[in-house]
């Protein structure tokens, strides 16, 4: 059997994967759906069992690194479910009957903050604004959608990055029939003139008062920022991440390997790469939330406000 720390790994690098492919709201309701039904290969009595087994995976993804916040938070909440109700439990349905019940609850709650979100957001785009879009994310894509089908006229730059990111935006913005743009991340001085607004998506906002957002979006911020460019985000206020934030390891992966060169003259070196960037809140001149509008200094204060509404579960969980 693995170690925990094994676990920890291959368990990470599993849902920094399927992140990539479905981003986090999905991911998020996928894997409650899942651990749910997933209850029911245990005994119908077996209950010693399953509180053993839900522990260790509980752990596991806990301290997995970069922490998916938004499924650590909900799977913390199906934890104290089972264990405040353990005296009234006599079988596995039992508990799968109170679990199914939450978990329809939240895919309610996340569907309709997601659904206000994109009306809100939806609200900064205006006729003819040409779009810079950084963040491949399902968010924006939903966003660009809606406004289309509004007929509200616009254009997107979009930024090159990895060749699956950038094919999987091109055929989005080809199928809804969107103009586009199609230029290199690193030669936006080139181009900036032409850009109203930037659209950025996040993964979550740390105890440093940061944004994590994917990889390359802080420089583009920042170039943004210097041009005067308005850069709006695009936030979903259930998903802070209500720990202190360990400088450099929280959300970042280090992706190590050797590089060999066809050249007889280089000698294989490591190449590291980076799954998140950090870019502080202040960079951002609009933050659009299923609230509304925020100001940064209004999530800095929503943020350090749920901090202390959750002491003590933060303190039970992560300390």
């Amino acid at each position: 059997m693995k170690n925990k720390k094994d676990l920890e790994k291959q368990l990470s690098k599993i849902l920094i994967d399927i992140e990539w492919d479905i981003w986090a709201t999905n991911l998020t309701l996928l894997c409650l759906e899942n651990l749910i039904n997933s209850i029911t290969i245990f005994k119908h009595n077996d209950l010693g069992h399953f509180y053993d087994e839900f522990e260790i995976l509980f752990n596991t993804i806990k301290d997995t690194k970069p922490k998916v916040w938004i499924i650590i938070h909900y799977i913390s909440k199906i934890y104290d479910i089972i264990h405040e109700n353990k005296w009234k439990y006599k079988n596995i349905d039992e508990i799968y009957k109170d679990l199914k019940e939450y978990s329809n609850k939240i895919k309610n709650e996340i569907i309709d903050d997601t659904n206000s979100l994109i009306e809100n957001s939806e609200k900064v785009i205006k006729n003819n604004d040409t779009l810079f879009v950084h963040s491949h994310s399902s968010i924006v894509k939903q966003v660009l959608e809606k406004t289309k089908k509004d007929w509200i006229k616009f254009k997107v730059i979009l930024a090159q990055q990895s060749e699956d990111k950038t094919n999987n935006m091109i055929q989005f913005l080809q199928l809804n029939k969107i103009d586009f743009l199609v230029i290199p991340e690193f030669m936006l001085s080139n181009i900036e003139t032409q850009i109203d607004k930037m659209l950025v998506w996040w993964v979550t906002f740390n105890s440093e008062h940061q944004f994590i957002v994917s990889a390359g979006t802080n420089a583009a911020v920042s170039e943004m920022h210097y041009a005067k460019k308005p850069v709006y985000m695009f936030l979903s206020t259930k998903k802070f991440s209500l720990w202190k934030t360990e400088a450099n390891k929280d959300h970042t992966v280090y992706k190590t390997r050797e590089i060999t060169s066809n050249s007889s003259k280089i000698s294989p070196y490591q190449r590291v790469k980076f799954s998140h960037d950090r870019v502080d809140g202040k960079l951002f001149d609009k933050i659009i939330t299923e609230e509304w509008e925020k100001s940064y200094e209004d999530i800095v204060n929503m943020f350090e406000k749920r901090i202390k509404e959750n002491e003590k579960w933060i303190n039970k969980h992560f300390k």
